[in-house]
């Protein structure tokens, strides 16, 4: 994730991307001042959200998923990583 991007998520399981750098330079117009990206990442809440060098991870309802950063800057993100739980266990899923 480029150091100027900013990543929140919602109680709709929307994930939203905005770019810090556009919004706060001396040029910046109100149109900079909306989402770079948003997409739609769960069809329940997300809890948390955590982000690393290369991937974005979110936690939410049963859920657990990943995306890799330069996917979703491309504005093409696909799931990396899902994970299911039961009332007992939590089977992780990895596809890549």
């Amino acid at each position: 994730m480029p150091p100027t991007d900013k990543t929140v998520c919602d109680n709709l399981g929307y994930v939203t991307v905005y770019r810090l750098s556009d919004a706060l330079s001396s040029n910046s117009r109100k149109t900079n001042l909306h989402p770079h990206y948003y997409f739609k990442a769960s069809d329940y809440s997300i809890y948390s959200i955590i982000t690393h060098d290369d991937f974005l991870i979110c936690g939410g309802e049963n859920m657990i998923s990943g995306w890799l950063w330069s996917d979703i800057i491309s504005k093409v993100p696909s799931f990396l990583t899902c994970a299911l739980s039961s009332a007992d266990n939590i089977n992780l899923i990895i596809i890549l």
